[in-house]
């Protein structure tokens, strides 16, 4: 602190610092949230999310140069992720902006900047969905809609989306889910323990929630995977018996890094 917030964002190039050869004045862009050097082993071994350099830019509250460009009143301000997109215009690195077509309006864009990378890459780069699995989302979020899309691209043949709001099933369905659940009714559990447990390939939990990871935990059956996207309070734990700590060898976890969920702070889109 302090920090200009704002992760997410889309807009036009307006003007270039020294050296910039991959844009022009002019370009419509996507913001990235990951910058990477492209030089360390994370990114030579094609896991540019862990990228060493960005992952100490993003904590320092830096850009990827390790520069703070953010002035107010002769105080340095942080930038959130590189990006700082709660404002009229922002200085990003050019590490951190993705050339897109100019026809693309820039409200859909935007969301290819976190929410559609983050969940559908959950399905496709991380969790490695394979086609006839049986998936389970939990959280509808942007992430979590993302995450069904990416199901349904991998060829997921049933796809049970869980969330506490009924206006955000109506969503998922209409997305292409096979089953919408609210998770909070007698009757929405009472599905879930009658058919669901212990059933599904792949579980994306994208909730930021202990009760939502514990929930995709009872879901997956052994040598299936949970992926959680979320964003939990810092202070939250997860805790096992000793029963479910031998399952554990069952069934495989993944936490997908690429959020940075160590450092990140979660605001609204």
């Amino acid at each position: 602190m302090p920090i200009a917030l704002g992760h997410e964002a889309s807009g036009v190039v307006v003007k270039l610092g020294e050296g910039i050869e991959e844009f022009e004045v002019g370009d419509h862009v996507v913001c990235s949230f990951v910058p990477t050097c492209g030089k360390c082993e994370y990114c030579i071994q094609g896991r540019p999310s862990l990228c060493k350099l960005g992952n100490k830019a993003g904590q320092k509250g830096t850009l990827i140069s390790g520069k703070k460009m953010i002035n107010y009143n002769g105080t340095e301000i942080a930038h959130h992720s590189g990006i700082s997109a709660f404002s009229t215009f922002a200085v990003v690195s050019e590490a951190s902006i993705v050339k897109v077509p100019k026809d693309i309006p820039f409200e859909i864009a935007v969301v290819c900047g976190c929410a559609v990378i983050t969940g559908v890459g959950a399905v496709l780069n991380t969790a490695k969905v394979e086609p006839g699995s049986k998936v389970g989302i939990i959280g509808l979020g942007g992430v979590g809609l993302s995450a069904l899309l990416g199901a349904k691209v991998a060829g997921a043949s049933d796809i049970l989306a869980i969330d506490i709001h009924d206006e955000k099933l109506v969503i998922a369905e209409d997305f292409g889910a096979s089953f919408g659940i609210n998770s909070t009714s007698n009757e929405g559990r009472e599905i879930l323990q009658d058919r669901f447990i212990g059933t599904l390939d792949y579980v994306i939990e994208t909730a930021g929630s202990n009760i939502a990871f514990e929930l995709g935990y009872q879901l997956i059956k052994p040598g299936g995977t949970i992926v959680t996207t979320s964003l939990p309070h810092r202070r939250c734990t997860n805790s096992h018996s000793a029963f479910k700590l031998m399952e554990i060898f069952k069934k495989k976890l993944v936490y997908q890094m690429d959020l940075f969920i160590y450092y990140m702070v979660q605001v609204p889109s």
